[in-house]
């Protein structure tokens, strides 16, 4: 099983009427986005979970059949969410840690993750009071830190 992304797009002009809100609320439970779309007309962004394109463009078929309410659909377009994520220049947050949980896998003080970072040895970022570092990056300088000592 895996994530897809399904845009619906509804015959209907996205205006103040209250109609992007009756769409939200059907779809509500597969995590709705509105918009507009390059016509002007509403658009949906909703994730379903499916082993295939097939059964994700027929369970998103099913699932516009149960509200006739709203307005009629004129377009579907069903991808893989990663396919979807590339094609809207989503990238993936890399995994943080903070200087506490880096120091204890560099085996040093939060003191020298601070001081490494402030020196440039390592990419941190600011996050509200504290730092944030790569779990890539520690992971890598401490490879780099057992290698020296195996190579000794």
């Amino acid at each position: 099983m895996e994530y897809w992304n399904v845009v619906i797009e509804f015959n209907h002009h996205y205006e103040d009427d209250g109609v992007d809100e009756d769409i939200l609320d059907a779809f509500m439970d597969w995590h709705a986005v509105v918009a507009s779309a390059a016509n002007r007309n509403i658009e949906v962004t909703i994730s379903v979970v499916a082993e295939d394109m097939r059964q994700a463009c027929l369970q998103s078929l099913a699932l516009l059949s149960m509200h006739d309410s709203l307005p009629d659909a004129c377009r579907i377009d069903v991808m893989r969410s990663s396919e979807y994520d590339k094609l809207n220049g989503f990238v993936p947050v890399p995994s943080l840690v903070s200087v506490t949980e880096a120091a204890a896998i560099l085996g040093v003080s939060r003191q020298r993750v601070l001081q490494l970072i402030h020196e440039g040895s390592l990419n941190g970022m600011k996050v509200g009071n504290g730092w944030a570092v790569s779990r890539a990056e520690v992971d890598n300088l401490s490879k780099r830190k057992y290698d020296k000592k195996i190579s000794r």
